[in-house]
């Protein structure tokens, strides 16, 4: 596993985790950060004053700033360059190491999210203007695997990773099906992980099953449940912040 740390020299150890824990909770907040806030959302077990203390120095050397007076601070360029560079780290370590796919691809998924997010909030707030990031064409992706759950009777979600970990999450309606859910996931594991989502829709596109005809009810299963999932047009296709700038 990989020994590289993020933060350079002038952070120790416990300084580096304070700080991810800041950077993490202003990308998903987009909110300045308290100190407070970083030991409610974190397993952090040390004292507020050492966090205040951490944060003072982090702000020194120009991870984090106060925007204004009594706020909490927010993230700078150099501290979204240190954010960036951890979970990129951490994405590293763990391909490198024997977790399996579906743990691995879960630690990080929100990462990317949530630094793209961050990323459109920081360039907007930087230009005092509209920022627009257009996400991966998800046609493009490849599939790392799919983890499905039930919510309740007749409905499931369907949780799609992909290679650059964007997430695709749908409600899929199935009815009175009764089918034991982790051999079935196996099985569409099977089918889809390794394949592009363009090459999966153009697949279900070209599959026609004769009625008249004798199939596994498994395989009659898998298409349709395929078919409502990767039928669907991914609605979303960019990141959007910073309209108050236009309309203000």
């Amino acid at each position: 596993m990989s020994k590289k740390r993020t933060g350079g020299p002038e952070l120790n150890p416990r300084q580096i985790r304070v700080l991810y824990c800041v950077s993490r909770e202003y990308i998903s907040s987009g909110k300045p950060v308290s100190s407070k806030q970083v030991l409610e959302h974190s397993n952090l077990k040390f004292s507020s004053a050492t966090v205040r203390n951490d944060m003072r120095k982090l702000e020194f050397l120009g991870y984090i700033y106060q925007p204004y007076t009594s706020a909490g601070r927010v993230l700078t360029d150099k501290g979204l360059r240190f954010y960036f560079d951890s979970v990129k780290t951490i994405t590293e370590d763990l391909r490198e190491s024997n977790v399996a796919i579906a743990i691995r691809q879960t630690s990080v998924v929100g990462d990317v999210e949530h630094l793209l997010q961050g990323m459109t909030r920081i360039l907007a707030r930087a230009v005092s203007g509209f920022v627009v990031i257009e996400k991966p064409k998800f046609d493009s992706l490849f599939v790392n695997s799919v983890a499905i759950s039930k919510i309740t009777d007749g409905y499931l979600n369907v949780s799609i990773v992909t290679d650059l970990g964007v997430s695709l999450n749908t409600t899929v309606f199935v009815g009175t099906s009764d089918f034991d859910i982790a051999s079935f996931q196996k099985y569409v594991n099977m089918a889809v992980v390794g394949k592009t989502i363009g090459e999966i829709r153009k697949g279900i596109k070209n599959v026609e099953l004769r009625y008249d005809e004798w199939h596994d009810r498994r395989l009659q299963d898998i298409i349709q449940f395929l078919q409502s999932i990767f039928e669907k047009e991914n609605e979303e296709k960019y990141y959007k912040y910073g309209l108050e700038f236009i309309i203000s």
